[in-house]
């Protein structure tokens, strides 16, 4: 079976592939454990930890969540270190809300040019369920100019 692109990039003899793998891992294993370390109405503030270095990185949803980590910041950094993990610093971070994107001004009605090739479907097509369908939407777009 020849392989394709997709199979050799997730071959089990690519390593980069298993550092990312790994370290990945090991980053949900922490996760689990500062989850453990921490009181069961905080721990569920914790969306996301990464460790860098010796600087480990809290990340919630809410300010009160990192409220509730900044409370509990000296204990779960004390807690971390007599688990043998070289951690100097702990940085509580909100992770930022979605956006969305909200349009103030309404959409613009179609010309009468547009409206009055819609409203002819023959010049379009001969396809009678395209002629029906374009007529409809000349009628709704009429209707909504207005």
């Amino acid at each position: 079976m020849p392989q394709n692109t997709f199979n050799k990039i997730t071959g089990n003899n690519n390593t980069l592939l298993q550092f990312y793998k790994q370290h990945a891992t090991q980053q949900q294993k922490l996760l689990t454990l500062i989850k453990t370390l921490l009181p069961a109405i905080t721990a569920k503030y914790v969306s996301n930890s990464i460790l860098s270095g010796t600087t480990l990185f809290l990340y919630t949803e809410t300010s009160i969540g990192k409220s509730q980590l900044r409370f509990y910041q000296p204990s779960l950094l004390k807690s971390l270190t007599t688990q043998q993990l070289a951690i100097d610093k702990i940085e509580i971070h909100i992770l930022p809300a979605k956006a969305t994107i909200k349009s103030t001004e309404k959409p613009k009605p179609p010309s009468k040019k547009i409206l009055q090739i819609l409203k002819n479907p023959t010049q379009i097509s001969n396809n009678k369920t395209l002629q029906q369908a374009l007529l409809k939407l000349a009628k709704t777009l009429e209707k909504n100019s207005q």
